[in-house]
């Protein structure tokens, strides 16, 4: 292993160790490991995609959207959800921050 190789692997153990690190990746496990929330978020997934192949068909698309818009309000109401954006949002900005500092 060489130098680089360590210093690596010590960053990525810091990272881990960083309270929203550690936050993110169990909100994370328990979004994976939820079968409801795992089956809205598809269903979610499933209608945008439907939208968009059926943007020339309005009467199709106005479903699809409403289905979307139901399924997405559900999906962003969940209290792990909501929790799971936020701090994603804080990992990001650690990370660009990590980012900028290597890019200096």
């Amino acid at each position: 292993m060489n130098k680089i190789d360590s210093l690596l692997t010590d960053i990525k153990k810091e990272l881990h160790s960083e309270p929203c690190i550690q936050e993110y990746l169990r909100l994370k496990s328990i979004l994976e490991k939820d079968e409801d929330l795992s089956k809205l978020d598809k269903e979610v997934k499933l209608h945008q995609r439907l939208m968009c192949e059926n943007r020339s068909n309005k009467e199709v698309f106005e479903k699809e959207k409403a289905l979307y818009e139901k399924a997405s309000k559900e999906f962003d109401s969940n209290p792990v959800v909501i929790n799971y954006k936020s701090v994603k949002e804080e990992v990001y900005s650690l990370l660009e921050e990590i980012k900028g500092v290597l890019e200096a």
